[in-house]
């Protein structure tokens, strides 16, 4: 972090009295700040190897995860649960057709990262782990140097 980086306290005592959808929008603000913390620190200490950058990866994939929970939860009350629940790809496309048009639209790569049709747009589960269910080692690819991007 920079010399200049201040950082602040902040005590919730009224987070009963907040609607599920807003605390959604607050931890997943929460995790995209951990993110590019990650991923400015990786960079600025030369030091951006895939492994190094899986923490960074498992905040945005978080992040995302839950901003869309919070903005379908926010149209239609129940937030998303079930076997899709983590399902990135799966709460995108709720999220498309519940928020229409550009002004709904994300700004930066995310909607590439969410339909790359790698593992960052199912369940994230590179983002947790270094190798897979089955034991087997990821192979570091294009989507990790997207989201360090």
């Amino acid at each position: 972090m920079s010399e200049s980086t201040t950082h602040r306290v902040v005590m919730a005592w009224d987070l009963h009295k907040r609607t599920r959808h807003d605390l959604l929008f607050e931890a997943a603000r929460g995790y995209m700040h951990a993110a590019i913390v990650i991923f400015e620190e990786q960079q600025r200490a030369k030091d951006a190897t895939f492994y190094n950058l899986l923490p960074g990866h498992f905040c945005l994939a978080r992040s995302v995860e839950l901003f869309l929970k919070a903005a379908i939860s926010l149209a239609v009350n129940p937030i998303p649960t079930g076997q899709t629940n983590h399902n990135l790809e799966h709460l995108h496309s709720q999220y498309g057709k519940l928020f229409l048009g550009e002004k709904f639209a994300f700004r930066r790569r995310i909607d590439k990262l969410i339909n790359s049709g790698r593992r960052f747009g199912k369940y994230g589960q590179d983002a947790r782990y270094p190798f897979d269910q089955k034991g087997k080692v990821w192979r570091p690819n294009d989507h990790t140097s997207l989201a360090a991007s």
